[in-house]
């Protein structure tokens, strides 16, 4: 099942980066091979997972999240709350999992 990009909305979608879809397919191929770097669990986007979501896109640019919420509309929800408080960028989301990208200073992936 493949969580429609059309459900979160469009200011969250493309912030703080504007992607091409071709950038978006590219990071996307990059974080099939990726495992979950943090696991959003039954009490939602905490301060904490917020926390650790911000270390790990300082450390490495593009992750992978799980997100154990029971239907779409929770998961868009809290994909968009990832986006708009980690000020990344939503490449693409399956299912339960999504994959953000944030460049850092050194820029380590060439997009």
């Amino acid at each position: 099942m493949v969580l429609a990009l059309w459900r979160v909305p469009r200011s969250v979608r493309w912030m703080p980066t504007d992607l091409t879809s071709s950038q978006r397919a590219y990071l996307r191929g990059l974080a099939m091979n990726l495992k979950p770097s943090v696991t959003i669990g039954k009490l939602g986007l905490t301060d904490t997972a917020v926390r650790e979501l911000d270390l790990a896109l300082t450390r490495v640019e593009l992750i992978k999240v799980r997100i154990a919420a029971a239907n779409r509309d929770e998961r868009a929800e809290v994909i968009g709350q990832i986006a708009a408080r980690t000020s990344s960028t939503l490449c693409g989301a399956v299912g339960g999992t999504a994959s953000f990208y944030r460049p850092s200073p050194a820029r380590k992936i060439a997009v």
